[in-house]
C-alpha cells in the first residue's frame, strides 16, 4: 500500500481529484454545499461570510479615526484664530504707526513753530532795547516799572551794559520800593542770557 501512494499515477489521481472537487464546488456553491457533510458546509458557509477587506471595520481604528478627524479640526480652528488674532496684531499695528507718524509730523511742526516764535521774540526784543536804549532814562525807567520783571529782565538784557546801567540807576533813584525792585531785576539779569545768545542756532 505505502509502495502505491509513493507511485507517481497515485499522486496523479489526487491532483485530479482534488482539482475537479474545488472546481465544482467554485462553480456552484450554494448548491453543492447542501450535499455536503455538515462541518464542511460549516466551514465554508464561513469562509462566505467573509467580508472584503474594503467593507472591514475595526472599531478601535473607527475611534482612531474620529479622534484623528477631531484633532485636526481643533488644529484648523486654532489656525484660523492665530490668523485672526495675527492680521488684528496687523490693523494694530499699523494704527500705531500711523498715529506715531503724526505724532511726529506735528512734533515737528511745533519745533518749527516754536523756533520761529522764539526769532520773533528776538528780533522784537532787539527793537524793543534798541528802543529804549534811545529814550531818556528818566522815560525808559517809567515804561519798565509798568512792566512785569520777566518782560522788563529781558529787554535789559537785549539792551547795551552802559544803557541798562543807566536805566536801573534812574529806576533806582525813584523811591524805596523801586530801588529793591531795580535790585530783583540786576539779579535777574545775571541769571539771563547775554546779549545775543538768542542769535546762535
Amino acid at each position: 500500500m505505502i509502495r502505491f501512494l509513493h507511485t507517481p499515477w497515485f499522486g496523479t489521481i489526487a491532483c485530479t481529484l482534488t482539482y475537479c472537487v474545488s472546481t465544482w464546488l467554485f462553480l456552484n456553491p450554494e448548491k453543492n454545499l447542501r450535499h455536503l457533510p455538515a462541518p464542511v458546509a460549516g466551514i465554508a458557509n464561513a469562509a462566505n461570510r467573509l467580508v472584503p477587506s474594503w467593507e472591514y471595520k475595526n472599531p478601535e481604528l473607527e475611534q482612531l479615526l474620529t479622534e484623528a478627524r477631531a484633532e485636526r479640526e481643533n488644529l484648523r480652528n486654532r489656525a484660523h484664530d492665530l490668523a485672526a488674532l495675527e492680521a488684528r496684531l496687523k490693523a494694530e499695528w499699523q494704527e500705531i504707526t500711523v498715529v506715531t507718524q503724526t505724532v511726529a509730523r506735528l512734533q515737528a511742526q511745533l519745533d518749527r513753530t516754536v523756533t520761529c516764535v522764539k526769532q520773533e521774540e528776538a528780533s522784537n526784543l532787539k527793537r524793543l532795547a534798541k528802543m529804549y536804549s534811545t529814550m531818556k532814562p528818566d522815560a525808559a525807567a517809567k515804561l519798565l516799572a509798568a512792566l512785569d520783571d520777566s518782560q522788563a529782565t529781558r529787554i535789559l538784557a537785549m539792551m547795551k551794559d552802559t544803557d541798562s546801567a543807566l536805566v536801573l540807576e534812574t529806576f533806582a533813584r525813584q523811591d524805596p520800593a523801586s530801588l529793591k525792585r531795580a535790585a530783583q531785576l540786576s539779579y535777574r539779569l545775571r541769571l539771563t542770557l547775554p546779549p545775543g545768545a538768542l542769535d546762535k542756532p
